[in-house]
């Protein structure tokens, strides 16, 4: 390596630094900004017609600096979007914010909801503070035993639907939704060695990642394997040091494990998300100006239009549902009981008097939670990728 290539580097580190400087001291304003809002009802959470005059206002100065617009409209995109987290968590921390919670995850290093974790908890420094589960049954059992103090439940995704295990220790166990997590899912097929896809026998990964690829697993002549996670299918593959095996997983997953990716963007659809939701053992409350979602379980009585009443409440008072589903009772036979999401907040006026009445109308009413919405943010990004 030449001394002016050494140069040069050294000038882009110093840069480099500058700018994680420049982020830093942007946080400390945005801290400032929302012990402002905390004190003052009358100040917005988020102004998205500043938003707007502030990327405008960037990418006309990027081209005084010979800088693509686009590209640095993507970039402060970023940066707002982590500042909108960190108001966030200035309500989600808890009172020691010095230190860092105890966060349970499903799989190994790699993972999707690993991932979702480091992405959710980033404001945070380190990894100590995550902890893997090999099943969502035992993670959910060890947050409530105190093991954890928060936990990563995979919900849904949009090309495999519901994970209807989660729906179902959420129904089980008293817990409190207290965020979401909206996160890219991009599959990938790795194996030891570069091979031809011809030559790989077995196809291990999470039955959700089987049913999100199935369209391109239909062109291989291989067996398909049901893994508990993907992360952990990479790992065994890894282990197992037999080339005619391949995972389907993240590319976390294959960088961590040292496999080689042998197929990139693997799933059904291109647009492929994973919804995952953080649970706690006690509810967090946000303001009422944060966007927020609130989920319920909930159970009816075997009278006609049952089901019409009790949605009925939500049009009443203009509370807009965001998801609906049905799940078999545990041990109940032909008896459902109803999962539900909509735009509202626990501490809003509007939607204690719609709980109070809904309740009247089911037989059982469980409230999950209320907290921040990150789906509309991820919907927006998607579209405008477009």
């Amino acid at each position: 390596m030449t001394e002016q290539l050494i140069q040069f580097r050294e000038s882009l580190d110093k840069i480099d630094r500058s700018i994680l400087e420049g982020l830093a001291n942007r946080v400390a304003v945005v801290r400032d900004i929302c012990k402002a809002k905390e004190s003052n009802q009358d100040l917005k959470f988020r102004d998205f017609k500043r938003e707007e005059e502030i990327l405008l206002r960037i990418m006309e100065k990027a081209k005084d600096f010979k800088l693509d617009p686009s590209h640095v409209r993507k970039l402060f995109e970023e940066i707002i979007e982590y500042s909108l987290r960190v108001q966030e968590q200035n309500l989600f921390e808890a009172p020691d914010k010095d230190t860092a919670p105890l966060v349970a995850f499903h799989g190994c290093h790699g993972s999707y909801s690993y991932l979702a974790a480091k992405i959710h908890f980033g404001a945070f420094k380190g990894e100590s503070f995550l902890k893997s589960y090999e099943t969502l049954s035992l993670m959910i059992q060890g947050l409530v035993d105190g093991e954890s103090d928060y936990a990563l439940l995979p919900l849904e995704n949009t090309t495999a639907g519901s994970i209807n295990e989660s729906y179902d220790l959420l129904a089980k166990y008293d817990l409190k939704i207290i965020g979401e997590e909206i996160l890219t899912v991009r599959h990938c097929l790795m194996a030891l060695e570069k091979i031809p896809l011809h030559r790989v026998k077995r196809v291990l990964s999470h039955p959700q990642a089987l049913l999100q690829c199935s369209r391109f697993l239909e062109t291989l002549d291989c067996q398909k394997e049901a893994f508990s996670n993907t992360a952990l299918a990479a790992e065994y593959i890894q282990r197992q040091q037999d080339p005619s095996l391949a995972a389907i997983a993240s590319h976390e997953a294959a960088k961590r494990h040292g496999l080689h990716i042998l197929k990139e963007d693997i799933t059904n659809q291109t647009k492929n998300f994973t919804r995952m939701v953080i649970v706690a053992r006690e509810e967090r409350l946000y303001d009422c100006r944060i966007p927020c979602k609130t989920s319920l379980v909930f159970a009816l009585g075997h009278q006609r239009g049952a089901l019409l009443k009790a949605l009925s409440v939500f049009d009443k008072y203009q509370l807009n549902l965001t998801k609906l589903e049905s799940r078999p009772k545990i041990n109940s036979p032909w008896e459902y009981i109803f999962y539900v999401d909509f735009e509202g907040n626990n501490q809003d006026k509007l939607t204690q008097k719609a709980l109070a009445e809904l309740s009247k109308e089911t037989t059982h009413l469980k409230n999950l939670g209320s907290y921040p919405s990150h789906l509309e943010r991820k919907v927006k990004e998607s579209t405008d990728g477009n």
